[in-house]
């Protein structure tokens, strides 16, 4: 029987009916008297006592409240009080400042609600010296979530009102959990696979002291094709490799390195070659092994997974598995320097591992992703699951509500179940 498991874990994703707000009750954390309006038409909107209220006519303009929240390495908790004409669905969006990132850190979508909702939700803060955020507040859109091409705001020319009660963004005294590190010593070797436009082109190989298995685990890295390095999925490899799992880390050529949808694929490719070639003179099974993926190396990964023999399973982090369909993610614009500028879109096709499921059953896959991930939109994973599944293959969808597109937030809770399906595809106990 084919089986796709979702597992929501670690977080209070909650969103109940409830009663209005009775009057004299305290002033929420985040008073509505400290937002500025931006391109708020006049008297579309009202504050009276603890409510905000938007009541958009026309649907001409784009409104949106925005304050400072505190930030920082935390877990927050928001909470907030609304209600809708029954049409619109409002949206939250956190913001880094600009000069870090023009993309929004995470995206809080809330479902259209004509009765009194609360909507409560974990967050976990990734960066310790960045003490505040900026969190902006839309009054929604008629499709839950939906956001403007690029995904750095929301679809807002829609008329309709929404109210909003309550709100509060709270520090939670809880610490960050980070990948622990496992009872095994391990080294790392770093070997030229290939010279490419005279670049050498590295694979590093994480080797414990005493592998559990010569079936290695083969992880690409993140960074939106124009960054990142092999070090960037360190901490994931870090976490296997201690606990006796060989795992390789390829580079590949980034955008201005002359980087492409080809070329970057091409540059993977080799590197399983390498993996397939030379791979036993360091202990690694050339005809067995997963491959695994971060965010931009999932891209990689997951179309490799059906194109290579030998493949045992992926495991997807922050996965883009559909070109043609992005969704409503900030992370790869289709029209960009790696896809060709849009010229052709046969190179959507040839990266998106949604339309590459050739084998039959393809790899088993494990699939993790963040609810509140702007960069990546979370049904991009959802998507993937459900066609991997359609051709016959066994998926394990880990989604988190409290994680956006900050992959090193994934703890050992998570990693753990990584480890048992990397043993399970090892024939390990």
């Amino acid at each position: 029987m084919n089986l796709v498991r979702l597992l929501v874990l670690g977080g209070g994703l909650t969103a109940a009916c409830c009663l209005p707000r009775a009057s004299g009750e305290p002033p929420a954390d985040l008073p509505w008297s400290s937002w500025t309006r931006h391109g708020v038409a006049d008297r579309e909107v009202s504050v009276s006592g603890y409510e905000v209220r938007f009541d958009r006519k026309s649907g001409v303009t784009d409104p949106y409240l925005s304050r400072p929240i505190a930030y920082g390495k935390s877990h927050f908790t928001l909470k907030i009080r609304y209600r809708t004409d029954g049409r619109l669905a409002p949206t939250l969006l956190i913001f880094l400042p600009a000069e870090v990132d023009v993309r929004p850190l995470a995206v809080f979508r809330l479902p259209a609600s004509s009765e009194w909702r609360d909507f409560e939700t974990d967050f976990v803060g990734h960066a310790a010296r960045q003490a505040s955020l900026e969190l902006r507040l839309y009054p929604g859109t008629v499709e839950a979530g939906r956001m403007k091409p690029g995904g750095l705001a929301p679809l807002g020319h829609h008329a309709g009102w929404a109210e909003f009660s309550t709100l509060t963004w709270t520090r939670e005294a809880k610490p960050v959990g980070e990948l622990s590190r496992g009872p095994q010593a391990f080294s790392t070797s770093k070997v030229e696979f290939k010279q490419a436009d005279k670049q050498p082109l590295y694979v590093h190989v994480d080797r414990p002291e005493t592998p559990i298995s010569p079936v290695a685990v083969i992880w690409f890295h993140g960074g939106g094709f124009i960054g990142g390095t092999p070090d960037s999925c360190r901490p994931q490899t870090t976490y296997l490799a201690s606990r006796g799992i060989l795992c390789v880390r390829p580079q590949y050529r980034l955008v201005q390195q002359g980087g492409d949808a080809d070329v970057t694929l091409q540059d993977a490719a080799d590197a399983m070659a390498w993996v397939r070639k030379d791979g036993p003179a360091l202990g690694i099974d050339p005809h067995r092994f997963l491959i695994a993926g971060t965010s931009a190396g999932a891209v990689l990964g997951s179309v490799l997974s059906q194109r290579t023999p030998g493949c045992l399973g992926f495991i997807g982090l922050a996965g883009y598995y559909d070109s043609v369909t992005p969704g409503d993610g900030a992370a790869l614009d289709p029209r960009s320097a790696f896809f060709g500028y849009g010229k052709d879109p046969a190179v959507w096709r040839r990266i998106s591992a949604i339309l590459q499921i050739t084998r039959r059953p393809p790899p088993p896959a494990f699939l993790i992703h963040g609810l509140l991930d702007s960069t990546v939109d979370c049904q991009q994973s959802v998507a993937y699951a459900r066609a991997l599944e359609a051709a016959g293959g066994s998926v394990e969808l880990v989604i988190l509500p409290w994680l956006n597109h900050i992959p090193n937030l994934v703890a050992d809770d998570v990693f753990e179940r990584v480890e048992r399906f990397v043993r399970e595809r090892q024939n390990l106990p």
